[in-house]
């Protein structure tokens, strides 16, 4: 919890890409997972919790635009 607060305070770009993941990968190393293990665990995390959101977003946005422009013929 440490590592992740200090990763979002003290961020190296915007939004804090790379600190956070850094911070991460150094809790589950110190936890004991082995590098590589941390390195795949941190990276599914940054696409379970930024990308699919993302992606399901830009999916319901099109559903609504084409709904709306469907309604206003």
């Amino acid at each position: 919890m440490v590592y992740s607060v200090a990763g979002t305070l003290f961020f190296l770009t915007p939004g804090g890409i790379g600190a956070v993941e850094i911070s991460s990968l150094l809790l589950y190393t110190k936890l004991g997972l082995e590098r590589e293990i941390a390195a795949s665990l941190v990276l599914l995390d940054r696409c379970i919790g930024f990308l699919f959101p993302s992606a399901m977003g830009l999916f319901f946005l099109a559903i609504l635009s084409r709904k709306i422009a469907l309604e206003s013929y």
